[in-house]
């Protein structure tokens, strides 16, 4: 943490407010597609409708002038709607952490268990997302809005916002899938590796690769795992090391020799912790062994 520069990067980050909310907005909303931003008034956003990010893009014109006055896009109306509309669609840590995340914060308040989830059509089309939704029958018990295109009208709109990196949004998610447990007698090692234009990248990852190999473990690429093989993988797996790094700054090693209480403060975890081996196995490997 020499370098000046890097240590303003750190302060910047970690002076971004966070907080957890439900806002329940009763008047009518407007959902423009590209976003997921609700619209209340004229040329009025409601502000809470915009995930938290510490860069917020804006909807692009051409799209809105070709949906407003070329394509005409159709307007779907409903009473009320929950939006879990969030910029991480493709991303299956945030999409755990963010978007089903809230669903641990919807819980506790059963006035909003009957009313439809609004979702992007992106998140819809993720193998991860449609397999999280059947292997859990409260998930699929839920009425889901996939936001293709399009304004949504609603009378009102929920707006949940979860505290980022909790260990009960986690604790409840688990509860949620029911992963199988761990394998006791696991002896198999893996390398976790994904493709060269994803983000974060650790510089040095093919020649740390080559290395575990050495060593005996598996390298495998983690954009080629679904759900199911996350699951099946991880809790095989004895020791297990990633190549790249997480919004948490750190790299851990993920797998049953490491206590996952005591590699970070108690009841919040290192986001990198969960990133690396699919958020939910890990903790529960851990726990197994």
């Amino acid at each position: 943490m020499d370098d000046p520069a890097l240590r303003a990067s750190f302060a910047a980050y970690n002076a971004l407010p966070q907080d957890e909310h439900m806002i329940w907005y009763r008047q009518p909303v407007l959902i423009e597609p590209s976003y997921g931003f609700a619209l209340t008034g004229p040329r009025t956003l409601l502000l809470q409708s915009m995930p938290y990010y510490e860069r917020v893009g804006l909807p692009d014109f051409v799209q809105y002038v070709r949906r407003r006055y070329i394509t005409r896009e159709p307007v779907h109306y409903e009473r009320c709607v929950i939006s879990l509309r969030e910029f991480g669609d493709d991303n299956y840590y945030h999409v755990y952490s963010d978007v089903l995340g809230r669903l641990a914060l919807l819980d506790r308040w059963p006035a909003t268990h009957e009313i439809p989830i609004v979702i992007s059509s992106l998140l819809a089309r993720r193998p991860y997302f449609q397999q999280a939704i059947a292997r859990s029958t409260t998930l699929r018990h839920r009425r889901w809005i996939v936001h293709a295109r399009g304004f949504i009208h609603a009378d009102s709109i929920v707006l949940p916002k979860v505290m980022p990196h909790q260990g009960g949004t986690f604790d409840f998610l688990l509860d949620l899938l029911q992963p199988p447990p761990a394998d006791l007698h696991a002896t198999r090692r893996i390398f976790l590796t994904r493709r060269a234009d994803r983000q974060r990248q650790i510089v040095n990852a093919d020649q740390v690769a080559q290395i575990c190999a050495a060593f005996g473990f598996e390298i495998i690429d983690s954009d080629d795992l679904d759900l199911e093989a996350q699951m099946r993988i991880f809790a095989s797996a004895l020791h297990g090391r990633h190549a790249w790094r997480g919004p948490g700054q750190s790299d851990l090693p993920a797998g049953p020799t490491i206590d996952a209480a005591r590699a970070v403060p108690a009841r919040q975890y290192s986001t990198a912790l969960f990133l690396a081996v699919s958020a939910l196995w890990l903790r529960l490997c851990c726990a197994g062994r």
